[in-house]
């Protein structure tokens, strides 16, 4: 299970929160996915009532509710926002609408990119730019898609495989920018000083930094770490995840840390037992036969009963028998 740890792009400060929200050390209440919408203000959906929640700093975080659309994801950046529920696809809060969306990504400037065709084998990722829908990389079961201003990232299954592909305005094509040698999965884009760099992790269980195009990176941590988000700020990332426990684990990492060659194959260490008993429900429609905020996209990272799902994508949209054991999972 993952607390989805978001920083504020402008103070650094944390949100997180999978049934209980937290924000920058206090409780506003139940909710999922929170996101900073400004440096003041932060976005979350409800977890027991439905919804689009906003807090702000000159309240102590206490929320009130925007919308009651049972939103499933969301996306934030410069005071904008996008949602998406799966009967009517992707809103932004100044009114684009598109219905072929899915997993929305959101830049500091508010730019946004997304997937589209959820229920397809393959998807596409556009970027929007003005009334132009710019098709990134189609073709390809997508995953993960990460914006920043210098740069775009995301995880493309080749060949059976996870990968790790990014675009750049500056290149204009598609790059392959693997940097580990076991496959690498979920990045995040980070706008530094010197350009790009890479959060990612892989199949080894390495947190991981490098720089756009490069392997030479730096190795943050080896362990479980779901869904990690990256920031850079007073010269070194801030890098937050949630650990094996379910706890939060917050570093810095300075620029100079010690960098070594991902490419190299590394001795993996031994298998992670994290337990995480519920109830789950597998597919690209959060929200198909469920409550809002109880439905999750998982990917199986290894065989627990009858459930393997080779290609990396969960068809399914619910599975029976109650409570399952997941042994070690991926949040899409």
């Amino acid at each position: 299970m993952s607390l989805f740890p978001r920083h504020s792009r402008e103070t650094g400060e944390l949100c997180y929160g999978f049934g209980d929200i937290w924000i920058s050390g206090v409780s506003v209440g139940r909710g999922v996915h929170p996101d900073w919408r400004d440096r003041d203000s932060v976005l979350f959906l409800g977890a027991d009532e439905p919804g689009l929640y906003v807090a702000f700093r000159t309240r102590n975080w206490q929320p009130e509710r925007l919308s009651r659309e049972p939103f499933s994801l969301l996306a934030c950046g410069n005071g904008r926002y996008a949602v998406w529920h799966a009967t009517s696809g992707i809103k932004t809060n100044d009114g684009e609408i598109y219905p072929d969306g899915f997993v929305p990504a959101m830049n500091a400037d508010g730019a946004l990119a997304f997937l589209a065709n959820p229920t397809s084998p393959e998807q596409t990722l556009y970027l929007i730019a003005g009334d132009n829908r710019i098709v990134i990389d189609d073709g390809a079961s997508l995953f993960s898609p990460s914006l920043s201003r210098q740069g775009l990232v995301w995880t493309k299954l080749m060949d059976g495989r996870f990968t790790t592909y990014g675009w750049r305005a500056s290149v204009g094509t598609v790059q392959g920018l693997q940097a580990s040698w076991s496959p690498e999965f979920d990045p995040v884009v980070v706008d530094t000083p010197d350009g790009p760099w890479i959060l990612g992790h892989d199949d080894a269980q390495r947190l991981f930094l490098y720089p756009w195009g490069r392997t030479l990176g730096i190795v943050v941590e080896q362990g479980v770490t779901y869904n990690p988000d990256a920031i850079w700020l007073n010269g070194g990332f801030h890098v937050a995840w949630t650990d094996a426990i379910n706890r939060i684990v917050q570093r810095f990492v300075p620029y100079n840390a010690l960098r070594r060659d991902l490419s190299v194959p590394t001795a993996a260490p031994p298998p992670i037992v994290a337990p995480m008993p519920r109830r789950l429900f597998f597919g690209p429609f959060f929200g198909s036969g469920a409550e809002p905020g109880n439905c999750f996209h998982y990917k199986i990272e290894a065989n627990v009963g009858v459930f393997r799902f080779a290609d990396g994508r969960a068809f399914a949209t619910y599975i029976e028998g109650g409570d399952v054991e997941i042994i070690r999972t991926r949040l899409l």
